[in-house]
């Protein structure tokens, strides 16, 4: 369960960040941004597989690339809802 929730946070921290951005956006800098956050890499690696991002190198330098069918700030919203329901879970 402690699992399942540290990707979920990582999802969330994610989708916020493209929420902020454009929908193409370097690694190193959402790496970054996510660390700030308390977040690890290799969540934000497997939050970027589930949700869809791809990734890009484009002249040495790698971007992820938000999804077109998906829009950031539902998916922020349903993982929010979805921590909260496994926070109630685990009281």
């Amino acid at each position: 369960m402690v699992e399942r929730c540290n990707l979920v946070c990582a999802e969330m921290v994610l989708s916020a960040i493209f929420r902020d951005g454009e929908k193409r956006q370097e690694v190193k800098q959402i790496l970054k941004r996510a660390k700030e956050s308390g977040v690890g890499r290799q969540f934000m690696k497997d939050a970027r597989k589930s949700l869809g991002v791809k990734s890009e190198n484009v002249d040495g330098t790698y971007w992820w690339v938000w999804p077109d069918d998906k829009d950031p700030d539902e998916v922020n919203r349903e993982k929010s809802e979805e921590l909260m329901r496994n926070e109630i879970i685990r009281d």
